[in-house]
């Protein structure tokens, strides 16, 4: 199965960003947006992981959960991936951390997931959650300007509040 460790974002963190989104798609940005619901700020990408390794991946998981404490984040805009020049694929919500405290939660996992044998991922952490993807009716640089220039102007949103609260911070998805 594919999975990805994510954190669940809570309610009032949901609705502030469908706010956000709504005030973008009345700015005629051409996204088809995430429902609220399956928003999430994912941690790490494991891809195939065999079903035994659904115990371990959830040892680790609940070890980090334990030594997280809440905290807020803000969204510092918005953009695409890949950036330009090709098709894009995602639309990405920038988040800061202003106590580094999700960042410390991004690196104790990928730790404890390292004692179970899983592979750190060489890349560096960037704070982002999957917010949609460009409409198929509209270029995809179209979307990716309008989404990048909308996001910037309107992130104004500030701080969102704590996305998650101790011990459920965490879960392991499968999808595909």
């Amino acid at each position: 199965m594919r999975c990805f460790i994510a954190i669940e974002l809570d309610a009032n963190v949901r609705t502030a960003l469908t706010r956000l989104q709504r005030d973008l798609t009345l700015a005629d940005v051409p996204v088809r947006w995430v429902r609220p619901e399956q928003m999430h700020i994912t941690l790490k990408f494991l891809g195939e992981v065999p079903a035994e390794a659904v115990i371990p991946i959830g040892q680790a998981m609940a070890e980090v959960a334990r030594e997280v404490d809440p905290f807020d984040i803000e969204v510092v805009g918005a953009g695409c991936f890949p950036p330009s020049g090709r098709a894009v694929r995602v639309v990405w919500a920038g988040l800061r951390d202003p106590t580094g405290e999700l960042h410390r939660c991004q690196s104790r996992l990928e730790r404890a997931l390292e004692g179970y044998g899983f592979a750190h991922d060489a890349r560096p952490f960037s704070a982002h959650l999957t917010w949609g993807a460009p409409g198929r009716r509209i270029r995809p640089a179209r979307s990716a300007a309008a989404v990048a220039a909308e996001g910037r102007a309107r992130s104004s949103a500030g701080r969102l509040g704590r996305p998650l609260r101790k011990h459920t911070a965490h879960r392991a998805v499968a999808h595909g």
